[in-house]
């Protein structure tokens, strides 16, 4: 019902503002500190990525690479939230596992 009332369809191209954001010419050096931190995580993930479910790799691995990201305000991660929108007749709700957006405390906006 989704795909036909929206017209949605598999991208195999990022969007414009995914493409924008991964261009972005950012040359963030690690200090000692980080690069431990990523090397720990990054050691957690290969013994462990086959057997983690969802939960546990979001916590254990993209968690931290998350904290690892320092993303500009106001730009935040947010985790298990419900989100909803009403668009023309359709309510779309979902609870998202996680998510960047833009966000002061509980409240979160979209980056469109």
């Amino acid at each position: 019902i989704l795909v036909e009332a929206f017209g949605l369809q598999t991208l195999y191209e990022p969007t414009p503002l995914l493409k924008e954001w991964l261009t972005i010419d950012k040359h963030i050096e690690l200090n000692e500190h980080e690069k431990y931190l990523l090397h720990q995580v990054h050691q957690k993930l290969i013994k462990n990525m086959s057997h983690w479910n969802e939960e546990e790799l979001k916590m254990n691995f993209i968690s931290m690479m998350m904290l690892l990201a320092y993303f500009d305000d106001p730009i935040k991660t947010y985790y298990d939230r419900e989100i909803s929108a009403t668009i023309g007749d359709v309510l779309l709700s979902c609870k998202s596992d996680m998510m960047l957006s833009k966000g002061i405390g509980e409240m979160i906006k979209t980056l469109a």
